[in-house]
């Protein structure tokens, strides 16, 4: 059995491989501390996912496999395509799907997924049109995390022992879910907010760095009035959207330094590129933000 673990500690697209890659948005100040791992088992793979700081995550993959996305702890609620999401609760996908959805991670949050091969799933009986979300049980849930605890934990466990268990734990956490086809869930679809929310980042999105005016003005654009457009950025992805905008520009500005050499650039000319006219509030909101000064990350690009 091999534990591969990936660790990024910046703002950057991370690729898995030509068909995963994942695009993170840090919104809370403070270190990334992002950790990925998997551990495979054969017919079953797990896959584990913490991070300190909160972050709005895109996922864009294939899905070869029935796979179960399990929230175990967090600062705050998780939320995925703006539908709140507890202790237990899991989105699921399965076989042939193409996994393109947005889900915002909470500060300290951990998670794990289960992933299981489409043959294995298929001579268990298991149906192939899961809905989109499932909720554990609440001993089914407790088996199954601490099963993935020990897992973690471990590295002497046999793999053909610890999948057969991994499979048990499911069929306990979900029980009848698992038999059958079901019908489509709010899950499904985004939920109101996020549409709102959706089309206003589009529209903040499009502007240059000194273009953001006002509340108001997107408001305006997108057809909602400003107390309901605060509301849905309060609720999906958690800050304002005058806050959203600087977030953007501070991970255009992190992406810029760590893409660029000291000889290619400067940190007052990427401050500048990105619509930041004092370099020494530039400097201090990013070591706010990023935990480390501009100029050393300018260093280790």
């Amino acid at each position: 059995m091999k534990l591969k673990t990936h660790i990024s500690y910046q703002i950057e697209e991370l690729q898995f491989g030509e068909d995963w890659s994942v695009d993170m948005l840090q919104l809370s100040a403070g270190p990334l501390l992002h950790r990925y791992s998997t551990i495979d088992l054969g017919q079953v793979i797990v896959e584990y996912i913490q991070c300190g700081a909160s972050v709005l995550v895109r996922d864009i993959h294939d899905v070869p496999f029935l796979s179960f996305g399990v929230v175990t702890d967090g600062e705050g609620t998780p939320l995925f395509l703006g539908h709140p999401l507890d202790r237990g609760d899991t989105i699921v996908w399965r076989p042939g799907d193409r996994f393109d959805y947005e889900y915002v991670m909470p500060e300290n949050f951990s998670g794990f997924v289960v992933m299981v091969s489409k043959e294995t799933a298929e001579q268990r009986g298991w149906s192939m049109v899961p809905t989109r979300f499932m909720k554990a049980s609440a001993d089914g849930f407790n088996a199954l995390k601490a099963l993935s605890d020990k897992l973690a934990q471990s590295t002497i466990l046999r793999p053909p022992h610890v999948a057969f268990a991994f499979l048990n734990a499911l069929e306990q956490a979900f029980g009848a879910q698992l038999f059958k086809d079901s019908e489509r869930s709010a899950f499904d679809d985004a939920s109101d907010v996020f549409k709102i929310v959706a089309h206003a980042r589009r529209h903040i999105s499009g502007l240059g760095p000194e273009e953001f005016d006002n509340v108001d003005e997107v408001a305006r654009v997108i057809g909602v009035n400003r107390r309901s457009l605060y509301r849905a950025f309060r609720i999906w992805p958690g800050i304002g959207p005058a806050r959203y905008s600087r977030v953007l520009r501070l991970a255009a500005a992190r992406r810029d330094l760590l893409a660029r050499s000291q000889l290619e650039s400067s940190v007052l000319q990427i401050a500048l590129d990105n619509g930041f006219r004092h370099t020494g509030r530039f400097a201090a909101e990013y070591r706010d933000f990023f935990c480390e000064n501009p100029a050393e990350t300018l260093r280790r690009s």
